[in-house]
């Protein structure tokens, strides 16, 4: 791999190295409603290594000890790679239609809950069939939107619904 482009959060514990050719870029945006900083991010607790090295990307043959060295490397490396799950609610704000966007299959969730600041659920589903959620007789304001996954994770986002 010649270049890295990443928004990942290193989880603590984690211990993770990125190698590239020439360019490693750690991407950090701006959350539309709270205004925090989300992105790359390495927890307290997690080693992270970034390299800047020349590396040979396209071995001539398949059977040359280097190329079987770099694959076996390579696939230890995404072994040890976990891929944090994310969900992203498009469009918000929005009106109380929206759609859940995640690097996960909806089958993954085992239960989806949105509450309002007071904590009060607006909005419950078990075995979501279909990203798409449309809120009825929900009030303007900002609500949380939170994912229980069935591997015990829990995903929060917040959430603006404007009339």
């Amino acid at each position: 791999m010649q270049n890295i482009i990443s928004k990942q959060k290193i989880a603590a514990g984690a211990d993770v190295t990125y190698r590239a050719g020439s360019e490693i870029v750690l991407m950090f945006e701006k959350d539309l409603v709270s205004q925090e900083e989300v992105g790359f991010h390495v927890e307290e607790g997690a080693t992270f290594r970034a390299y800047i090295e020349e590396l040979d990307c396209n071995p001539t043959t398949s059977s040359s000890p280097f190329y079987k060295e770099e694959k076996e490397d390579e696939d230890f490396l995404l072994s040890q790679l976990k891929i944090p799950n994310e969900i992203n609610l498009i469009p918000n704000p929005n009106n109380g239609a929206f759609q859940l966007e995640t690097n996960f299959s909806l089958s993954e969730i085992s239960n989806l809950k949105i509450s309002n600041l007071l904590g009060v659920t607006v909005y419950e589903a078990q075995n979501l069939t279909s990203n798409t959620i449309q809120l009825q007789n929900v009030s303007a304001g900002l609500f949380f939107v939170v994912m229980i996954l069935k591997d015990g994770s829990v995903l929060t986002q917040k959430m603006m619904i404007q009339k």
